[in-house]
This record gives structure tokens, C-alpha cells and sequence, in this order.
């Protein structure tokens, strides 16, 4: 009898003292979805919608969701810019899809822009240092890179992909 008394007083502790720590927890990382802006610069650029998986014609200063993929024509152009201001500028032949674009719903240091570039080149300008709490990440299908604070370029082909750095330091894995 003694033991069961014992286990509740342990288990009414736990709540007492882990309830606040989990609710601040919750508070200093609860992520939401943020948006990207599309910019058109030539050509035609096409946009499959998260949504409902269909493939329209992208417009100029569209607003992305996560989930959207890009896709430049030949000898088209586009940028997006991120929700944190990293700004990806998509060249011919490219295609970029938006995994995550995650900001705490209460803090603006912790962030998460993931993306996929499968084919293509592009250039990203990173804004903001990568730390633990704000990352931002390129996945290849060859690997991925998680940018510092710089500039990168990046083409993928169906063999590789190839890395460079005007500024910045990136780690790259695959």
C-alpha cells in the first residue's frame, strides 16, 4: 500500500514540476509555416501547388507555401525570397521545391528553410549566420548543404552536384 502512495506522490511531483518546463518548451519552439515570394524576371515559370498538385503558370510576386515546386523554363529566370530574406535566384532549367519554411510562433531567431533543388542551378544569399536555432538547408539528390551567412551557388545535374562559395562557409554532407 505504501508503494502505490508512493508512485502517485512521485507522479504528482512529476506533473507539478514538468508541466511548466513543457509548456515553456513549447512556447520557445512552437513552429509555424511561413511563406516565399515568387519573382519572374524572363520566360515562363511554372508552379505545381502543394495543395492540389496541379501545374499552373506562375505569376509575379506569388505568394509560396511550403509543399510548392518551381519549375524555370529554357531560358527563363525567377528568384523567391524566403520568409527570413534569404533570396534563391532560379536560373533555366531549374527546379526547386519548398520542403519547410518553419519560424517559431513566438520567436524570431528560430527558423527552418528547407528546400530541394532537383535539377538546375541556383544561387542562394544567406542572410542570417546559421546556429541551432536557424538553419537553412539544401537538399540535393546527391546530398545536402546547411548555409552559413553568404553566397552559394549550386547546379545539379543527374551525375552531381556542384558546390561553390563566393562568401560564406557551408557543411555539406551526402
Amino acid at each position: 500500500v505504501g508503494g502505490r502512495r508512493g508512485g502517485r506522490v512521485g507522479a504528482l511531483w512529476l506533473l507539478v514540476l514538468g508541466a511548466p518546463w513543457g509548456a515553456k518548451y513549447s512556447y520557445d519552439t512552437a513552429p509555424e509555416a511561413r511563406n516565399a515570394t515568387l519573382s519572374l524576371q524572363a520566360g515562363i515559370v511554372l508552379l505545381r501547388d502543394a495543395v492540389s498538385s496541379t501545374l499552373i503558370n506562375a505569376a509575379d510576386s506569388m505568394e509560396l507555401r511550403e509543399g510548392d515546386e518551381v519549375l524555370v523554363g529554357q531560358g527563363a529566370r525567377a528568384s523567391i525570397v524566403l520568409f527570413d530574406g534569404t533570396r534563391v535566384q532560379l536560373h533555366s532549367g531549374s527546379e526547386l521545391a519548398l520542403k519547410q519554411l518553419r519560424q517559431s510562433r513566438f520567436h524570431t531567431g528560430v527558423n527552418l528553410a528547407l528546400v530541394r533543388l532537383t535539377a538546375g542551378t541556383a544561387r542562394f544569399d544567406v542572410i542570417e549566420p546559421s546556429t541551432d536555432e536557424s538553419r537553412t538547408v539544401v537538399e540535393t539528390p546527391h546530398g545536402s548543404a546547411l548555409l552559413g551567412k553568404g553566397n552559394y551557388g549550386l547546379e545539379v545535374t543527374q551525375s552531381q552536384t556542384r558546390f561553390s562559395s563566393r562568401a560564406g562557409s557551408a557543411f555539406i554532407s551526402s
